[in-house]
C-alpha cells in the first residue's frame, strides 16, 4: 500500500521540512528519538501555550487568545489599539485645552 503524503497541523510543505530539520539535533540521539528531550520540548511547548494567550488577550483588549496568530497580526492589532487610544486622548486634551502631551 502506497503511503499518502498527509500534512500534519499548520505546516506544510517547505515549512514542514524545515521543522523537520530544525527538530532533528534537539530530539534524535544517536538516531533514535531521545524521549527525556522530548519531554522537556513539550514541557516549554505547555508553559508557551499556557502563557502567551494571556499576553495576547491583555495587549489585543481580549480580540486574541490563541498562540497560532503569526507575530504581525498581534502586532497590528496593538497598534491600531494604541493609535485609537492615542487618538481618544488627544480628542480629550482638545475638549479640555489641555495642551501637556
Amino acid at each position: 500500500m502506497k503511503k499518502k503524503n498527509v500534512t500534519v497541523g499548520l505546516l506544510g510543505g517547505k515549512e514542514m521540512n524545515e521543522s523537520k530539520e530544525f527538530w532533528k539535533d534537539i530530539i534524535y540521539k544517536d538516531g533514535k528519538l531521545d524521549e527525556e528531550a522530548i519531554l522537556k520540548e513539550l514541557s516549554d511547548y505547555y508553559m508557551v501555550i499556557q502563557e502567551v494567550p494571556k499576553v495576547y488577550v491583555h495587549i489585543t483588549g481580549g480580540l486574541m487568545s490563541k498562540i497560532f496568530y503569526e507575530a504581525q497580526v498581534v502586532i497590528d492589532e496593538y497598534e491600531r489599539i494604541l493609535d485609537r487610544d492615542y487618538v481618544y486622548k488627544d480628542d480629550v486634551r482638545d475638549l479640555l485645552g489641555d495642551e501637556r502631551e
